[in-house]
């Protein structure tokens, strides 16, 4: 069975995706990005939500995030997360839906609570 990482962001590598329909979300997903990257190991982007988040799911990436992506980018992967142990919200924290486009971070407890402390911090 696969199963998601318990480390906390310093000892992270971080996905994130971008969406290349919402040109004015770039700077500040970049400003995220840059200031997770002073945090984690590393970061990386791959290309697909669905692949990145089951790359969490199996313990071969720690967090992942996207300001705005679409309910079938994420749905059939979020499943593999949940069954491997992983958490999934909005970037905020608050809950997803399945009913329309949102923001979406997945990882382990300890690596979201600082993730949102980032993104508060914006």
């Amino acid at each position: 069975p696969i199963h998601v990482s318990d480390c906390d962001i310093e000892k992270s590598l971080a996905l994130f995706g971008t969406c290349p329909y919402e040109h004015e979300l770039a700077h500040k997903t970049f400003k995220l990005t840059e200031d997770v990257f002073y945090k984690a190991i590393e970061v990386r982007r791959g290309g697909s939500a669905a692949l990145d988040i089951c790359y969490i799911a199996a313990g071969k990436a720690d967090l992942y995030y996207e300001l705005i992506i679409r309910p079938w980018d994420w749905a059939g992967a979020t499943l593999i997360l949940h069954e491997a142990g992983g958490i999934c919200t909005q970037v905020n924290g608050d809950e997803l839906s399945l009913n329309k486009i949102t923001s979406y971070v997945c990882g382990n407890e300890k690596n979201l609570k600082e993730f949102y402390e980032i993104y508060n911090a914006q």
